[in-house]
């Protein structure tokens, strides 16, 4: 979409949600699941925090990819009671072209 590939959306994402490769300073991982003409679905994850999922941060995405159709879900389990180790939030982003 927008004349983007698969690697650029994936290093875009990556800079916008702040992934730390080596997981010192968050646990957020990307993840592009689809990457098709008619359809991109990506996955941000996070251990212990939520993932940003505001309208600065659609927009982005929306300006980057050239759409406005943008499908969202959320999904999170909780960790370990007393310290939270283990819990994870999700968002996936489901994302079509403009036509």
């Amino acid at each position: 979409m927008n004349g983007k590939t698969k690697e650029e959306f994936l290093e875009f994402l990556e800079d916008l949600f702040g992934v730390d490769e080596k997981n010192v300073i968050n646990y957020v991982k990307v993840e592009i699941n689809n990457f098709g003409a008619d359809r991109i679905i990506a996955t941000i994850s996070n251990m212990y925090d939520y993932v940003d999922n505001s309208f600065e941060t659609l927009t982005k995405i929306s300006d980057f990819l050239g759409t406005k159709k943008i499908n969202t879900d959320n999904w999170s389990s909780g960790g370990c009671e007393t310290c939270d180790y283990g819990s994870n939030y999700e968002l996936q982003l489901e994302i079509h072209p403009m036509n």
